[in-house]
Order: structure tokens, then C-alpha cells, then sequence
């Protein structure tokens, strides 16, 4: 379903496996958020991370970038910004997939100074 940009389908099967008595793990969010981020629903995309952090699990940096290309999908490069800094806050440092994402979000925006200065930060974090 995720790879035909099928949120409802997506979420109807992640249902059927709770209702299956199948727990979901990280994987199985991440790819659920996956859904939400392909299609631009930041709210829908912010759900699922609220949900998944209240299942108990502690984003990792693949969740992280899934939630930042909602943003960058959505055209939306202060969103973005704001998911970086929250993975910040969490511990986690961004990688060459974060930056790639937050770069994508500035050139939706068609902000390419933007998208430079967010380039030129990946090279001076060593990436």
C-alpha cells in the first residue's frame, strides 16, 4: 500500500494486525508514518509519531527522516527545521538522509538559499 502512496489502505492493514494480536514494532510505525510522509499529510504524519512514541518506542534517526519528508514533501522547510531540532533534542545527530530530506524541503519551497545554507552545514558537520 505504502508504495502506491495508499495511506487508508496502509492503516487498514496496520489496524487488522493489532486486531490480530500482532504488535507492531518500530518497523511497522515507521512504515505507516511512511505512508503519511509520501503523500504530504504532516497532521496525519504527526499523529502516527505521537502514537508511536505513546506504544512506547523511541524514535530512531529512519523515524526522524520519515516525519522530515512529510515536511519536505509539503513544501514546508520551518517544519523541517523544527523535526531536525527535535532529533537533536532526542540525542540523535542528523545523517546525509536527514540533510538530503531537509534540503528537499527547502527546494519544494523553492528556497534555494535555503537549500544551500542547509548544504553548507552538512559539510561543515563533516557529512
Amino acid at each position: 500500500y505504502v508504495s502506491r502512496n495508499d495511506r487508508n489502505g496502509t492503516e487498514f492493514t496496520f489496524r487488522r494486525m493489532a486486531k490480530s494480536g500482532v504488535n507492531a514494532n518500530l518497523h511497522a510505525f515507521n512504515t505507516l508514518l511512511q505512508a503519511y510522509a509520501r503523500t504530504a499529510d504532516v497532521p496525519g504524519a504527526e499523529r502516527v509519531f505521537a502514537r508511536l512514541v505513546k506504544a512506547g518506542f523511541t524514535p530512531d534517526a529512519l523515524v526522524y527522516s520519515t516525519l522530515l519528508q512529510a515536511y519536505a514533501k509539503a513544501a514546508d522547510p520551518k517544519g523541517a527545521e523544527d523535526v531536525v531540532e527535535r532529533m537533536r533534542k532526542s540525542g540523535l545527530k542528523p545523517n546525509a538522509y536527514t540533510f538530503n530530506s531537509l534540503i528537499k524541503a527547502y527546494a519544494e519551497a523553492k528556497d534555494s538559499e535555503g537549500a544551500e545554507k542547509v548544504l553548507e552545514r552538512m559539510w561543515l558537520s563533516g557529512l
